[in-house]
């Protein structure tokens, strides 16, 4: 049995992959979790989605796409999604696109973020009832990750409860069930990964008139997600 099934819905920009490969190549490290021992499937280049039965723990990976144009292969994880969320015994986290497509099997509103692009290193909050998560509750009630997104889950999906917010984004993480988790940041991402995605912006945000040195200046590493991410890992062994 594979210990994960990482559900691979984009790939990082190409001359990142060519010098720090590619999205399996950071969940893998930070998970602690040899690549050898997950799955990676990639329902964009038409790869079938297995039974998920056959692994301890499911992560679905962010994309450049942008899911309220519903693609073909969002639909198919989505619909794949519907069937094993149910089962209680499979752990599934959901990152940025993944965090979205989890919230919108679930009967969440996804849409464009109402303050903007959110990227580079920020800071986000626990709720009362992140603060008690087994998941989340590991990083401490304030905490700094990496970010780099346009849509967001806009509405909560029924029964979800609300992990953690900031000033940005209201909806920054949630968890519905005792299986299922929606992160909207990257746990994923260290601080070198955040500046490649900010440089790759760079002519989209100066002409927003964002202060690209600034941000830049301000990205750093921080372990929160490593440590969101290792918490992951041991529930996949229980």
């Amino acid at each position: 049995m594979h210990h994960c099934l990482i559900v691979k819905l984009g790939s990082a920009p190409p001359h990142l992959r060519a010098r720090r490969g590619d999205f399996e190549h950071y969940f893998s490290k930070r998970l602690g979790i040899d690549l050898d021992k997950c799955l990676i499937v990639n329902p964009e280049a038409g790869d079938m989605l297995p039974d998920a039965r056959h692994f301890l723990g499911v992560v679905i990976t962010g994309s450049d796409a942008m899911l309220t144009d519903n693609p073909d292969w969002s639909l198919r994880t989505q619909a794949w999604l519907e069937r094993i969320l149910p089962n209680e015994k499979i752990p599934v986290l959901g990152v940025c696109y993944g965090h979205q497509l989890l919230a919108q099997t679930l009967g969440g509103k996804i849409g464009w973020s109402e303050n903007g692009e959110e990227l580079g290193t920020i800071s986000v909050t626990l709720t009362a009832n992140g603060e008690r998560d087994p998941l989340l509750g590991a990083v401490g009630r304030q905490f700094v990750v990496q970010a780099a997104h346009s849509q967001a889950v806009l509405e909560l999906p029924p029964g979800a409860r609300l992990l953690a917010r900031n000033a940005h984004e209201p909806i920054q993480s949630f968890a519905w069930g005792t299986n299922a988790w929606g992160v909207q940041f990257h746990p994923e991402f260290d601080a070198d990964i955040s500046r490649t995605y900010i440089e790759d912006d760079r002519e989209a945000l100066e002409h927003e008139g964002r202060e690209l040195d600034a941000m830049l200046r301000a990205t750093r590493d921080t372990d929160h997600g490593a440590v969101l991410l290792r918490r992951f890992a041991e529930r996949l062994h229980r």
